[in-house]
């Protein structure tokens, strides 16, 4: 069984990352600062990975003993995907998406950066949604209550300002609704 990890950058994100679940049938463990209330900024991120217990194995296997672990090939089936906003540090995008941030920390390789350019609310202007900036969390439930997640996986493939599409794809190889497909 493949375990899913979705670090988020904020309220929007975490909403988001629980929706797919949703959607899906596919448990993902959701982790933010503060249930999203608070940001967890690019520039940020390693701290909050070693505080949570994202940057060693042995706090991952604490705080999840229910993923696979193999003594010398590591965690069997595990995907973190790390879903953060741009907002206005471009500088460090490169080292986020190409995993350069993460070039000492032993998870690097279940790490998946997901971004979206400038904000996850802007991805979803650019693909023909508005979002209520003044009630953000209740705007994302409602238009996702509204949407397919195939119509949505749609869209953002088309997307340049995010790789959100690659999450959901990943997520839904492992749906039994949609093996399928």
């Amino acid at each position: 069984m493949t375990n899913f990890i979705a670090i988020c950058h904020g309220k929007s994100e975490v909403i988001l990352a629980k929706w797919i679940t949703k959607e899906t049938r596919v448990h993902i463990d959701v982790d933010s600062r503060n249930g999203g209330n608070n940001s967890v900024m690019i520039n940020s991120l390693l701290e909050f990975m070693k505080e949570n217990g994202y940057y060693d194995s042995s706090r991952l296997k604490k705080r999840y003993p229910n993923i696979e672990y193999r003594n010398r090939k590591g965690f069997k089936d595990l995907r973190i995907f790390i879903i953060m906003d741009v907002d206005n540090d471009e500088r460090s995008v490169y080292e986020y998406l190409s995993k350069e941030m993460f070039k000492d920390c032993p998870l690097k390789d279940y790490i998946i950066p997901i971004i979206n350019r400038r904000d996850l609310d802007d991805v979803f202007r650019s693909i023909g949604f508005e979002i209520d900036r003044n009630n953000k969390p209740e705007s994302y439930r409602e238009l996702l209550n509204d949407v397919d997640i195939d119509y949505l996986l749609e869209l953002l493939r088309g997307c340049e300002a995010t790789n959100l599409d690659v999450m959901i794809e990943e997520v839904l190889k492992h749906d039994p609704g949609h093996q399928s497909k």
